[in-house]
């Protein structure tokens, strides 16, 4: 079983010179035998090594790009740029991931940052549409207007399953690397920090994978930055956090530390891709023969011991004993994806099939709303279990006024059983949604996770 090991001193350099006897390696608690330790360095050539003692090596990076505001106080593509033309090695190929939209691995990293100045100057304008939810029509286009310009790389659009929010974006990338044989590294940057189930089973496949993730949040234009004159750092100032930003921030430090990554959380970038990059110039290739079941396809807890003092070690914190062809789909998160998607195609689906209509009301307190009352087509939706067809919905209503901007939302999940000869009978959904202007349009997403099945309805015109 192969580990890879980074062994850093407290500033962050990597430590060079260590043996087989300086390592100690536990799966599930028990002790295992080392079969072999092998030194990898990406300046093998100059290392403060004996000759031959390291294996010179190249490094795989792969940034992925998340939502918001990437530049944000901690100036996080700036350092991304600086990154690419001053940090990168002869020997590493790196690739850029962002709307499904993805590069060749390349040992131009000038090339990927012409690319990135390219993408900064309109992305904001694409933020901003996304946004919207009602997704202007020519979203796509615009997206790929981000990556078209004389002289960059070309690009790609992945086939995928996932919406263009940051859970997507990141399993997206994680699925891009899996298929790359040895250590990778993926480089994630967003505005906020994501958590929840998705992190954990994230990070397990990655782990999995040897893929070494590594989190940048950049907080975005809502906060702001304290800088002393003339200075290149400087503290950083944010707005107060509430407790699921702080738990989603706690979810993203697990994520990474598990994959043998690192995370910073509004931390300056140029500072967060130096110690990224120190990181990864040396490395340990750790081998060893687990000594239980290989083949039971649990998942095995790794915890590896450096004898050194002073020391700190990233490495992957476990493996799939079994082989796993695809990355675990299983919780809401997954749901909010595929809505997500939905709700973001230029083409929407509808294999749900709805139909439906919208009403300027007040509620009951007398405060402006929308009535929107959908029926859904049976035949379209269901899982058939135990001689019943049982139905799990969620629905999503979104409002928007004549500028396209939302101004009311409503999310409702429809749970209910319905025998095979009540098929023909179609299922009504009534919703009130506050709203806080005039509304024009409304947007109806339907999903059923069961058959991975979506329908969406775009009603434009909401009568008085």
């Amino acid at each position: 079983m192969p580990i890879d090991v980074r062994v850093v001193d407290v500033s962050g350099q990597p430590v060079r010179g260590l043996s087989t006897d300086d390592f100690e390696v536990f799966e599930d608690g028990r002790r295992q035998q080392i079969a072999h330790v092998t030194p990898l360095d990406v300046d093998a050539a100059t290392a403060d090594t004996p000759e031959g003692e390291a294996v010179s090596t190249g490094r795989t990076f792969l940034i992925v790009l998340g939502r918001g505001d990437l530049q944000g106080p901690v100036r996080g593509l700036t350092a991304l740029r600086e990154f690419l033309r001053e940090r990168l090695r002869p020997n590493d190929r790196v690739g850029l991931l962002a709307y499904k939209r993805v590069t060749d691995f390349l040992t131009d990293g000038d090339a990927i940052a012409r690319l990135l100045e390219h993408y900064e100057r309109q992305y904001r304008d694409v933020e901003n549409r996304l946004n919207l939810w009602f997704i202007a029509r020519n979203i796509e286009t615009r997206i790929d207007k981000l990556f078209s310009a004389p002289g960059l790389p070309p690009t790609r659009q992945l086939p995928h399953r996932f919406g263009p929010t940051d859970t997507g974006q990141l399993r997206l990338g994680l699925e891009h690397l899996r298929r790359i044989e040895g250590e990778k590294h993926l480089i994630f940057v967003s505005e906020r920090a994501l958590g929840g189930p998705v992190a954990a089973a994230s990070a397990k496949d990655a782990a999995d994978r040897r893929i070494v993730a590594s989190v940048i949040v950049t907080g975005g234009t809502k906060s702001r930055m304290q800088q002393p004159s003339g200075a290149k750092g400087g503290s950083v100032t944010f707005h107060a956090r509430s407790f699921n930003d702080l738990d989603r921030e706690l979810d993203w430090r697990e994520f990474a530390e598990h994959t043998g990554g690192q995370a910073f959380l509004y931390a300056h970038g140029d500072e967060a891709l130096d110690q990224i990059e120190r990181a990864s110039r040396s490395r340990y290739l750790v081998g060893y023969y687990p000594d239980g079941n290989v083949g039971d396809d649990t998942y095995r807890q790794i915890s590896v011991k450096v004898r050194r003092t002073g020391v700190i070690a990233h490495y992957r914190h476990g493996y799939f004993a079994g082989s796993r062809e695809a990355m675990p789909e299983t919780s809401d998160d997954i749901a909010d994806e595929r809505i997500a998607s939905a709700a973001a195609a230029l083409r929407p689906p509808h294999d749900i099939r709805l139909s439906g209509i919208a009403t300027s009301v007040a509620d009951p307190e007398g405060r402006p709303a929308v009535r929107v009352d959908l029926t859904i087509d049976p035949s379209s939706i269901g899982a058939t279990h135990d001689g019943a067809r049982q139905v799990l919905l969620e629905v999503r209503i979104f409002v928007g006024d004549r500028r396209e901007d939302v101004i009311g939302e409503l999310s409702e999940r429809i749970d209910l059983r319905q025998s095979l000869n009540q098929r023909t009978t179609p299922i009504s959904w009534t919703g009130l949604i506050r709203t806080t202007g005039t509304p024009r349009y409304v947007k109806a997403v339907v999903y059923e996770s069961a058959s991975d099945r979506a329908g969406v309805l775009l009603i434009d015109r909401v009568p008085k």
